[in-house]
């Protein structure tokens, strides 16, 4: 179910109570009741806020809403029950730590904090329009919270999360969210109408591209260069090996590149490296392509078939966990920024590329065992067979006939081997 099933009677009474709402994601949806001047000269302009979640929590869980793009520098409104009285509290997070989440002491007025028909929470409250002196005015209090607190204003983004339970006076790591939203919605509180507050930075669209370029281009055609240019024809003895080589390292270079626009823009964001599953998945492929270009450098020294099977498993391996980093990187992107249908389209993609990939290199396999009599030649065998160019094993008429090739094979066997990763 999508937002209309957070639309329906779920016994919270918020549909009569607020003339606006918005949907913030499935399940979940914000409602508000702007009241100025006009409402209560007596009183300071008001605002009065409502969330809806559906997610089902336990009797003692919780429910926030949050002002702000992200969790880092933002004001969060964190509601549960406690022995069957509602608390709402104000608080301020500096970071994604749990000890930068401090109360800001700002005053909530008329909360409410009820179990829906869903088994979610639904919560809501009033404040001053008005930021709260008190707030500001708190020892220690940042100069980022004058802003986040600001709802004089026409747009405003927010965010949300429920867990499990919630300690009112020091929170803990165990208080952490059991489900959240993936960005800021930007909402204009006066037409109703949203939109992400996050967008796709361009160095979100690099760090694709490069790791796309790095993964599912460079590496299959680095294979290719060490399976398939062994002895050909006309071609010069170490190219096959020399093009392995500078092809595994641009990968590298390119992958890095990636790696590295990112973690400038996260810097820039203040926001943490190794928080999503897909920056730990990432990980995998990456520290596996480096202990695999190191064996590649002890197989250059120590020829044998172990490292030469290591150095192809390492090689496999790598590649899967990228795919899989490619498949979870285009999530983070569809949930967090709302790239619609981004997941269905790159696994389509892949599938297809995947497809001519995989068929390329049988129809060189079968190339190859015909070439070599019906069997698929090792590594080795590539290299000192004594076919000619004339297509017979013989060796005749071929400049690079047995001479050559037990040349390159000695010069390999001498310290050039380390490139054969087919």
């Amino acid at each position: 179910g999508g937002d209309d099933d957070c639309l329906s009677d779920v016994k919270d009474g918020f549909e009569a109570e607020f003339p606006s709402s918005v949907a913030l994601a499935p399940g979940v949806r914000l409602f508000w009741r702007l009241c100025d001047l006009e409402c209560d000269t007596s009183k300071l302009a008001s605002i009065t806020l409502g969330i809806r979640t559906t997610m089902q929590v336990p009797d003692d869980g919780y429910v926030s809403l949050g002002l702000g793009e992200s969790m880092v520098q933002s004001v969060a409104y964190v509601g549960w029950m406690h022995a069957g009285t509602s608390k709402v509290v104000s608080y301020r997070m500096g970071s994604y730590e749990a000890a930068s989440v401090q109360p800001t002491g700002e005053e909530i007025r008329d909360a409410q904090v009820v179990k829906n028909s869903r088994g979610g929470l639904s919560m809501k409250f009033t404040r001053d329009l008005k930021k709260s002196e008190a707030a500001i005015n708190r020892p220690g209090a940042p100069d980022w919270l004058w802003d986040a607190l600001d709802l004089e204003v026409t747009e405003k983004a927010f965010i949300w999360a429920v867990g499990k339970s919630w300690n009112e006076e020091a929170p803990q790591e165990a208080d952490i969210h059991t489900d959240r939203s993936a960005g800021g919605i930007l909402v204009n509180l006066k037409s109703g109408v949203s939109e992400r507050a996050l967008k796709l930075s361009r160095a979100y669209v690099a760090h694709g591209a490069c790791m796309a370029i790095a993964w599912l281009v460079l590496v299959p055609a680095s294979v290719a260069c060490a399976r398939y240019l062994k002895g050909e024809e006309g071609l010069p003895n170490m190219l096959f090996l020399n093009l392995h080589q500078v092809v595994v390292w641009s990968a590298l270079v390119i992958s890095l590149g990636g790696v590295s626009v990112l973690v400038v823009e996260l810097n820039a964001k203040k926001s943490k490296h190794l928080h999503s599953t897909h920056a730990l998945v990432g990980l995998v492929p990456m520290v596996l392509f480096g202990v695999q270009m190191f064996v590649g450098l002890v197989q250059a020294v120590f020829w044998s078939n172990a490292i030469k099977v290591l150095h192809r498993v390492l090689g496999l391996a790598s590649i899967s966990c990228a795919i899989a980093a490619v498949v979870t990187g285009v999530q983070h992107l569809e949930w967090q920024f709302g790239v619609q249908h981004a997941v269905t389209r790159t696994v389509v993609g892949m599938v297809v590329w995947l497809v001519v990939l995989v068929g390329f290199f049988l129809w060189r396999e079968k190339v190859l065992q015909d070439s070599y009599g019906g069997a698929t030649p090792s590594g080795e065998e590539a290299l000192t067979s004594t076919k000619g160019a004339n297509g017979h094993a013989d060796g005749s008429s071929t400049p690079h006939g047995p001479t050559g090739v037990v040349q390159e094979s000695n010069q390999l066997k001498q310290g050039g081997g380390g490139g054969r990763g087919g």
